[in-house]
């Protein structure tokens, strides 16, 4: 063999090692790209449930309220009849 010949056989080796480290540098990116993806749409869902978790403890919020109101309402009627019976009484 001569000179050149070792170079090329030397340059062959090292162009077949960076086209490997190529190849697995994509197949990487790939999996990241990939993994990365899955991640997004797992993070979009649980965004998307907490919203109506939120939403749907809000209304309970609104509702205990509205009953809180109501109850409030009820209570200061019957306190009126009682404090209007007690005054007919006397």
């Amino acid at each position: 063999m001569t000179t050149n010949q070792n170079i090329t056989n030397e340059d062959e080796v090292l162009e077949n090692e960076i086209n490997s480290l190529i190849k697995e540098a994509t197949d990487i990116n790939s999996e990241i790209d990939k993994t990365s993806g899955e991640s997004s749409e797992s993070i979009k869902k649980i965004e998307e449930e907490l919203d109506q978790d939120i939403q749907s403890i809000d209304k309970d919020f609104s509702d205990l309220d509205n009953v809180e109101k109501e109850s409030s309402k009820e209570l200061d009627n019957l306190m009126m009849g009682n404090a209007e019976d007690l005054a007919e009484e006397e």
